[in-house]
């Protein structure tokens, strides 16, 4: 059967533009400017999918959306919420209105229709939903693409203040957080766990050590499960999939073993030596002037160091994917864009005047120093 897309957007242009391409997508679609109108084509026509902008039904958008779902003809029909950024998107799910997907405007209609494809065969099935609460830009958005990517329905928001209520009033099956102090975050997961709606909800948490895990552990927050950062794509997929079938899973570990990076080799006893940063190979070591910096990882130095050996010379992410991460195809480069990110934090390396890794525009990057 022929499936029925009702688009509700006040703006003539956006309204047609979107009928239009989803017409040659092969779909019925009726078009409303308003709610009125829109409430009209609900209670005569069979639809199958509502694609809403909440401009076009202002002031009373939550109440129309609640309406609809009490109606016994449009109790299950996915809504997908057009937002003009994640901001707003956070403040709409604050109203529990049980909106099904948003997409943030503008969009592409590759986006577009990937997100009505996944509703409507959604509408089979219960898509599950996260959660993500991570206040670095670059880390929530990259975070959030893979999971989408991925089929999940994924909810974004910047800090941990308004978290309990958006998780109350969405059907979360899983919560990331970013622990900004182990006390906060401590005070965070009691919250959720006092909640009879996110009481045993999942919660995987972002740590920047061991020894933060070892302090929430320390005060029984009520986690499910930890992941240091930096992290591997592969590992919170794993971690996410393993919550979500019921089973804590510490994912480094497992993929570690099951499948090991390569050592980076250098001749012993190699120094690299950048402007004030001194790179000790055997010993794993790095120092700016007299302080030393801790990277928390293999991966970072690694990265450091094939930048350094590289000096001057532009480097493109799929490069750093196949000499770093050791990948023979590459994939997901935005990784390269996120690790890059926590270097230049450690190193302080200001991304709008960097003194050592600069952007180069439509490439990839460059040390200098």
């Amino acid at each position: 059967m022929q499936k029925v897309i009702l688009v509700v957007e006040h703006n003539a242009n956006l309204r047609d533009t979107i009928t239009h391409l989803l017409w040659k997508g092969g779909y019925l679609v009726l078009a409303a400017a308003d709610g009125a109108t829109a409430i009209d084509l609900v209670g005569h026509n069979p639809i199958s999918l509502m694609i809403v902008d909440p401009e076009s039904l202002q002031p009373g958008w939550p109440d129309l959306c609640r309406q609809l779902r009490m109606c016994d003809e449009t109790a299950h029909v996915p809504i997908l919420m057009m937002a003009t950024s994640e901001a707003e998107i956070t403040h709409m799910m604050r109203y529990g209105t049980r909106v099904n997907d948003f997409i943030v405007k503008p969009f592409e209609w590759e986006e577009l229709r990937g997100r009505v494809r996944t509703l409507l065969r959604g509408s089979k099935r219960i898509q599950k939903v996260i959660l993500v609460v991570e206040q670095d830009t670059v880390l929530r958005d990259t975070i959030t693409d893979s999971l989408r990517g991925e089929g999940y329905l994924v909810l974004a928001v910047t800090d941990d203040a308004g978290v309990v209520d958006i998780a109350r009033n969405s059907p979360n099956t899983m919560i990331i957080l970013d622990q900004t102090s182990p006390q906060r975050g401590v005070d965070t997961c009691r919250l959720l766990r006092e909640c009879d709606e996110t009481a045993r909800v999942p919660i995987l948490m972002m740590a920047s050590n061991e020894v933060e895990i070892a302090q929430m552990v320390r005060l029984n927050s009520g986690v499910d499960d930890f992941i240091v950062k930096p992290f591997l794509w592969e590992e919170l997929r794993a971690c996410v999939r393993a919550l979500l079938r019921g089973r804590r899973h510490r994912a480094r570990q497992k993929l570690a073993a099951a499948s090991p990076m390569k050592e980076t080799t250098h001749a012993e006893g190699e120094i690299l030596v950048a402007d004030t940063l001194r790179i000790d190979l055997d010993q794993h070591r790095v120092t700016q002037g007299d302080q030393e910096i801790k990277l928390g990882g293999r991966l970072l130095f690694d990265l450091l160091a094939y930048l350094v050996r590289h000096s001057g010379d532009v480097l493109t992410r799929d490069q750093l994917l196949r000499h770093v991460w050791r990948r023979e195809v590459a994939q997901d480069t935005r990784t390269v864009d996120v690790h890059v990110h926590w270097l230049r934090q450690k190193l302080h390396d200001d991304p709008d005047d960097p003194q050592f890794i600069q952007t180069v525009p439509g490439m990839g990057y460059r040390f200098t120093g």
